[in-house]
C-alpha cells in the first residue's frame, strides 16, 4: 500500500470513526425561539412562526402525527395535544404541513431522529421536497 493510500485511508477512518461518534437521537430542548428559527427532525422542519397563517382552520380531528405514513420515518407525533391547537392551511403546496399553537410547550418524539422540545409558541411544518419533476414531498 501507497503511504498515500494509507494516509487516504486513515483520514476516511478517522472521519467514519468521528461520524459514527455523534449521536442524532439526543432529545434537544429549544429556548427562546424567534420568528423564522427553524429546526430540522429527519424529513421534518419544524419553523417558529410569529401568527397562525391568515386563512388556517381549527382541526376539529387532530392527530399528534406531524408527518403522516405508516412507516417509522414518518413517526414525528407531538407526545401530548393538551395545550395544542392544530391548525389545517389550506396553501396548495404539498410540502405546507400542520400549524400548531402549544400553550404549554410541547414535545415532538420520533424513534430515530430524538426528540424536539418546543417552549410555547406558534409553529409550522414543511416536509422535506422529493427529488423529482412536480412538486411532492418525501414518503418515509
Amino acid at each position: 500500500m501507497s503511504a498515500t493510500t494509507k494516509n487516504a485511508v486513515e483520514a476516511f477512518d478517522s472521519i467514519k470513526t468521528h461520524a459514527e461518534s455523534i449521536k442524532n437521537d439526543e432529545q434537544q430542548s429549544l429556548c427562546n425561539p424567534s420568528k423564522g428559527d427553524a429546526w430540522a427532525q429527519g424529513d421534518l422542519l419544524i419553523v417558529c412562526l410569529e401568527a397562525v397563517p391568515a386563512g388556517a382552520e381549527i382541526d376539529q380531528a387532530p392527530k399528534a402525527q406531524l408527518a403522516i405514513g405508516n412507516t417509522q420515518g414518518s413517526r414525528h407525533c407531538l407526545t401530548s395535544l393538551q395545550g395544542v391547537t392544530m391548525y389545517k392551511v389550506k396553501s396548495g403546496n404539498p410540502l405546507d404541513g400542520p400549524v400548531f399553537e402549544t400553550k404549554n410547550g410541547v414535545e415532538i418524539d420520533h424513534p430515530e431522529h430524538g426528540n424536539l422540545v418546543l417552549p410555547p409558541g406558534t409553529y409550522g411544518c414543511i416536509y422535506q421536497r422529493q427529488y423529482a419533476e412536480d412538486l411532492r414531498r418525501v414518503l418515509d
